[in-house]
């Protein structure tokens, strides 16, 4: 069996628990609400940075132009990066040091569009990464390495409109995959 949900498909066993979705809802129009969707998602994730072991991941999916770029581009503005973000379409990772945050220390933003396959992220230390608490892992194109994707990533989904423009309209859904019992 399958539960669907917008930019999503995950199998489970009837024996096993349900997934279900927390998820919420942007609407984005203009560039400055990027910078809301990003404070809105530190507020987010801010809770589980502390607590949990390891890296804090955001799994970003949307087609190409949707905006998961510019997103992590207004992120890291919010978190006072000072280098300019740009894709790491070609050299797959790139870290920038975080210095108006008082938890993370080290953006590090992926593109996995490229990886085609997983053994690939051994020599980015993808794995060493994802170890180091002070970290968030903005992961463009996350769906081509779920399987190695922390359980506790918050998923991000970006959709547009097919209105041209700077003022078109996107629709951003993001949300923690959790497991309850049946």
């Amino acid at each position: 069996e399958a539960l669907a949900l917008p930019g999503f498909l995950f199998l489970y066993q009837p024996s096993f628990s349900m997934l279900e979705w927390r998820m919420r809802e942007m609407l984005v129009t203009i560039p400055e609400d990027l910078a809301t969707l990003a404070e809105r998602v530190l507020e987010e994730i801010a809770p589980r940075s502390r607590s949990e072991r390891g890296a804090t991941v955001l799994a970003l999916h949307g087609e190409l132009g949707a905006g998961k770029t510019a997103f992590v581009q207004a992120l890291a503005r919010v978190l006072g990066v000072s280098e300019y973000v740009t894709s790491p379409t070609f050299v797959v990772m790139r870290r920038y040091p975080i210095k108006a945050h008082v938890f993370f220390e080290t953006l590090v933003h992926m593109d996995a569009y490229r990886i085609e396959s997983i053994a690939e992220l051994a020599v980015l230390g993808f794995q060493e990464a994802l170890g180091i608490p002070q970290n968030l892992i903005c992961i463009e194109w996350a769906g081509n390495i779920a399987e190695v994707l922390p359980e506790g990533a918050l998923h991000i989904t970006f959709s547009h409109s097919d209105a041209p423009g700077e003022g078109a309209l996107r629709k951003v859904v993001y949300g923690y995959k959790t497991e309850t019992e049946r």
